[in-house]
C-alpha cells in the first residue's frame, strides 16, 4: 500500500488544509507549510493545525476517559489502539512524546485548549486578544489575555521536567522524530495525484480503486493494454474484446452483427465528467470519529483505504456514484448523474470521470481539465459538469474592511478561467458533447439554523455547537471558508453578493461562446441549492441536517443524493438534449450482459 500517513493527519483539520493556493495569489508569508501536498488553501496557517490536532487529541483523551471511567493514560492507549496499523504506532509514538503532558494537565482540571497551550502546541493569546478556546473555558472566561497567559506559564513551571523543552510555537514538523514521520508521511501521493497511481498500460484508467484508480474514472478492464479502456469508440464493433470496458461485445450469432453495433451504435451514448471541488470529489470526514461514546476499532477499520483516496468519497458522490456503501460512518444511499446516464443508455457503463479536487476554484480548472483522458477522434462523446459551486467564494478576509472580498474569485476572472476550460476542453472532448456550467451556490439557506446544533466534538457533554467550532477555526486562522462559516450574516451577504456576480458572468459567458467550439455546446445550470432545501423541508427535514456532521460544510450522503435528483430534474427541464435519448435497447443488454461485468 502506497499511502502510510499518520494518526495526526490533523484529524480535526483534516477538511481544513486541502486547498490550493490560487494562481496568482501570494502564499501567506506566516503559513510555514512544507507539505504541499496536503495543505494548500493560501491563508491556512500550519501552526494553527498543529493546535487543532492537539486539542482534538486531548479532547477526545478527555472524554473517553469519562465513558469508560478509566484514566488519561488509559483512555489514550485506547484510541491509539482502536486505529489500524500504521496510524496506532504514530498514535502510540504521539504517546510516548506528549502523553505525559496531556494526562498531567488534565488531571489538574485543564481543559484540552489549556492543555496544548501549556505544551506549547497552542499560542498564547497576544495582548489585547481572547483565547482560542473550542471546549469551554474554565480559566480564561472574562480574563485578560495576560491573566491567560500567566496562568499557562504556571502550568508549564508544573509540568514534570523533562517534558518542559520545546520550542515556543512548535509545529507539528518541528517536532524531534515524530514530526519528521508525520510531515514526511503527510505528503502522501493520494493527496498530491490527479491521475491513477496503479495504472500500467498509462491510458489514464486502473483496474484498483483508491489512488485516483476506479471509484474516480470506470475500471479499466485491461490495464497492460492501452487501447481498452472505458469510454472509447469500440473496436470493430467488439466483436472480440470489450475495448471500451461496458461489458457488451460479441457478435450476435443469429444475423452474426456486433452487439456493441446493433445495441449501442446509434444510441448517441454519452460519458460523464466533473470538474469540480471538494463537493465533487465528495469530501467526507466521519463525525462518529469524534464521538467519544462511539469510538472503537470497528469505525476506524476501513481508515487506510479512505486515506487512499484522500478522505474523498466519490464513489458515492452526486455527479459519478456508483455504489451504495453500507459501512456504519455513511449515513444514506447513492444517487448521481451518471446513474442516472447509465440508466438512461447502458451503454453508458463505466464512462465517467470525477476531477474533483478538494479546494479546488474556477481559476484552476484549466489545469485540471488537462487531466481529462478523452480522444475527440477515438472516444464517445461527454456530459461535462463545471462544478467549482464553492472556493471560489470563501476567501473572505475578516481583517481587511473594506478590502475583504478581495482575494475572492472576481466576475473577470471567472469568465477568463471558464472560457480557458472550455477551449480546453474542445480539443479533447468527441462532437456532440455539452458542457453543463453549473453556478456557484448561495449557501444561506444551507447553513440556517446549524450554528446552535451540538457538534460531534461536544456530543458527551453537550457543550461545543457548531458556532463555538467555526469561532475556533477563525481564531486559529484555519478556517476553511470564512464568508459561509461564520454566525455573521452581514458576511454572509457580502459572500452572497460574490456569488450573484459570479454567476452573471458565468451565464452571460455561456450565452456569449455557445456557439463558437467545434466539440461542444455550454450551457447554463442556476445552481439547485434552493430547490435542494425546498424538497428537503418538503419532506419534514432541516436544511442542516444536509451538511456534514463533522465539518459542518460539505453536503452529507442525503445531501449528495438529494443534489443529484435535483440536478437531474433541472436538466431535464431545462436542456434535456444534453442528456442524450434513452436507449430502447436497454432491456436486451441486461438479459444478455446482466450487470455487465460490474464497477468494482
Amino acid at each position: 500500500m502506497k499511502v502510510i500517513s499518520v494518526l495526526l493527519f490533523v484529524l480535526a483539520a483534516a477538511q481544513l488544509g486541502y486547498s490550493r493556493p490560487q494562481a496568482g495569489r501570494p502564499v501567506s508569508s506566516t503559513a510555514r507549510n512544507p507539505i504541499p501536498g496536503l495543505l494548500r488553501q493560501p491563508k491556512m496557517d500550519l501552526l494553527g493545525i498543529t493546535c487543532a490536532a492537539c486539542t482534538v487529541i486531548a479532547g477526545v483523551t478527555d472524554q473517553l476517559a469519562e465513558v469508560h471511567g478509566e484514566s488519561y493514560g488509559k483512555a489514550l492507549q485506547r484510541f491509539c489502539n482502536a486505529l489500524p496499523s500504521p496510524y496506532s504506532g504514530l498514535c502510540g509514538a504521539f504517546r510516548l512524546i506528549f502523553g505525559v503532558q496531556i494526562t498531567s494537565s488534565l488531571n489538574k482540571g485543564e481543559t484540552p485548549d489549556t492543555t496544548c497551550m501549556a505544551m506549547k502546541l497552542c499560542s498564547e493569546p497576544a495582548n489585547g486578544a481572547g483565547m482560542c478556546h473550542l471546549y469551554p473555558s474554565k480559566h480564561a472566561k472574562g480574563a485578560s489575555a495576560e491573566e491567560v497567559r500567566a496562568h499557562v506559564d504556571q502550568l508549564i513551571r508544573e509540568l514534570p521536567a523533562a517534558t518542559r523543552a520545546v520550542d515556543p510555537r512548535l509545529n507539528i514538523c518541528d517536532i524531534p522524530l515524530l514530526g519528521s514521520l508525520i510531515c514526511g508521511y503527510l505528503n502522501v501521493e493520494a493527496f498530491a495525484i490527479n491521475l491513477p497511481a496503479d495504472d500500467d498500460d498509462d491510458d489514464g484508467f486502473s483496474d484498483k480503486r483508491t489512488l485516483r484508480g476506479s471509484d474516480w474514472r470506470g475500471k479499466d478492464c485491461s490495464d497492460r493494454n492501452a487501447n481498452i479502456y472505458p469510454g472509447r469508440k469500440p473496436s470493430f464493433g467488439d466483436n472480440v474484446a470489450d475495448t471500451n470496458c461496458n461489458g457488451i461485445y460479441g457478435v450476435d450469432p443469429g444475423n452474426n452483427r456486433p452487439f456493441e453495433e446493433a445495441l449501442c451504435e446509434n444510441s448517441q451514448a454519452k460519458g460523464v465528467v466533473v470538474l469540480g471541488d471538494s463537493v465533487a470529489a465528495n469530501f467526507h470526514v466521519p463525525g462518529e470519529w469524534f464521538n467519544a461514546s462511539l469510538i472503537n476499532s470497528d469505525l476506524f477499520k476501513n481508515l487506510t483505504y479512505m486515506m487512499d483516496n484522500s478522505l474523498n468519497w466519490p464513489h458515492t458522490s452526486v455527479y459519478t456514484g456508483f455504489e451504495n456503501v453500507t459501512w456504519s460512518i455513511i449515513d444514506g444511499t447513492t444517487d448521481s448523474v451518471y446513474l442516472r446516464m447509465r440508466e438512461r443508455n447502458l451503454c453508458n457503463h463505466r464512462d465517467y470521470q470525477n476531477l474533483g479536487v478538494n479546494g479546488a476554484t474556477m481559476m484552476e480548472a484549466n489545469g485540471f481539465a488537462q487531466n481529462l483522458r478523452r480522444n475527440s477522434n477515438n472516444d464517445k462523446s461527454s456530459l461535462v459538469l463545471f462544478a467549482y459551486i464553492g472556493n471560489d467564494v470563501c476567501d473572505y478576509d475578516v481583517n481587511n474592511i473594506p478590502h475583504s472580498l478581495d482575494q475572492m474569485t472576481t466576475a473577470a476572472e471567472a469568465r477568463v478561467a471558464l472560457v480557458e476550460t472550455l477551449t480546453t476542453l474542445d480539443r479533447k472532448l468527441a462532437p456532440g458533447s455539452h458542457v453543463v456550467v453549473i453556478g456557484v451556490a448561495d449557501a444561506r439557506p444551507f447553513f440556517a439554523g446549524i450554528h446552535d446544533q451540538i457538534h460531534p466534538f461536544g456530543s458527551l457533554r453537550r457543550d461545543v455547537t457548531y458556532n463555538d467550532f467555526y469561532t475556533w477555526l477563525s481564531c486559529l486562522d484555519i478556517n476553511p471558508c470564512p464568508g459561509w462559516l461564520t454566525r455573521d450574516d452581514r458576511i454572509h451577504n457580502y459572500t452572497a453578493q460574490r456569488v450573484s456576480e459570479l454567476n452573471e458572468a458565468l451565464e452571460k459567458t455561456v450565452a456569449e461562446y455557445k456557439n463558437r467550439f467545434q466539440n461542444l455546446e455550454p450551457v447554463y445550470l442556476a445552481n439547485p441549492i434552493y430547490e435542494v432545501i425546498a424538497r428537503q423541508e418538503a419532506l419534514g427535514g432541516k436544511g442542516w441536517q444536509l451538511v456534514e456532521k463533522f465539518d459542518g460544510f460539505h453536503p452529507n450522503q442525503k445531501g449528495h443524493k438529494l443534489l443529484a435528483e435535483v440536478a437531474w430534474d433541472a436538466m431535464e427541464k431545462t436542456h434535456p438534449h444534453v442528456l442524450g435519448p434513452i436507449n430502447p435497447n436497454n432491456e436486451r443488454i441486461r438479459t444478455l450482459f446482466g450487470d455487465q461485468g460490474g464497477h468494482i
